[in-house]
């Protein structure tokens, strides 16, 4: 690869050099090699990229919704690096399904293996409030009686001005990685003020309608501030958290 110099920048291809911009610099290079679209779809050589691609694909489609799921259950959130932390998760959650042949392999046989539900466990939508730790809470998860016990939860480690609340919420998705259809039941909100630490909150949620849905019992966190007795929740990633706890 050479760098183009002069006047004139060349974008295309000519006499058998291909000219174009780099990182903001017009470049050359001969022409040839590489692969094309055609390539990846026909060439033997390239199955391992076609394979790559399907499951890549499917994937990603995947964490779009589930991430979907999420923010209708907690509301709107930002995360700079969450999109690539959550698409390596479930690319690695997928590498688990170790039934179906390379470039088949999917979410719903990778989630039957419980080295994939661990892999999910205690994941960190927002690893600058990591929960239930910057509560210095305990969390235990009821299955059979749809519950979240929080033990020893102290909203002072994350709040510390009187007119600021913390809103905790909890929910239980139901989410079907073959169709990509989802449910969600959410239990009442608490908010708490900075010296209002708690010995025990008990979250309960309504039965999910679909018992074949993957169900991920999910956390979070919100700084309010209080304006005239209304909460609005305040902007950056200081100001918010969710986990998802656990699943079943």
């Amino acid at each position: 690869m050479a760098k183009q110099t002069g006047i004139i920048r060349i974008e295309g291809s000519l006499e058998g050099f291909n000219f174009y911009m780099r990182n903001g610099k017009p470049v050359v290079r001969k022409a040839g090699g590489g692969f094309t679209r055609k390539s990846i779809k026909s060439k033997a050589s390239m199955v391992r990229v076609r394979e790559n691609n399907s499951e890549f694909g499917r994937v990603s489609q995947a964490k779009k919704t589930f991430l979907q799921a999420l923010k209708q259950m907690f509301g709107e959130f930002k995360e700079p690096e969450l999109h690539g932390r959550m698409m390596k998760l479930f690319l690695n959650i997928k590498d688990e399904d170790r039934i179906s042949t390379r470039g088949e392999r999917n979410l719903v046989e990778a989630f039957k293996n419980e080295r994939a539900k661990n892999l999910i466990r205690n994941f960190q939508i927002n690893p600058k409030v990591s929960l239930p730790d910057s509560l210095g809470a305990q969390a235990h998860m009821d299955w059979a009686q749809q519950q979240l016990k929080l033990s020893n939860v102290n909203p002072g480690n994350l709040i510390n001005e009187e007119e600021q609340q913390l809103e905790l919420n909890f929910g239980i998705l139901g989410f079907d990685f073959g169709s990509l259809k989802y449910h969600a039941e959410m239990a009442e909100p608490v908010l708490l003020g900075p010296d209002d630490f708690t010995e025990e909150i008990v979250f309960t949620t309504a039965p999910l309608p679909d018992p074949a849905s993957l169900k991920f019992a999910v956390f979070g966190v919100r700084v309010m501030e209080m304006v005239n007795g209304e909460a609005y929740p305040l902007k950056g990633p200081e100001n918010f958290g969710i986990v998802i706890l656990e699943m079943e």
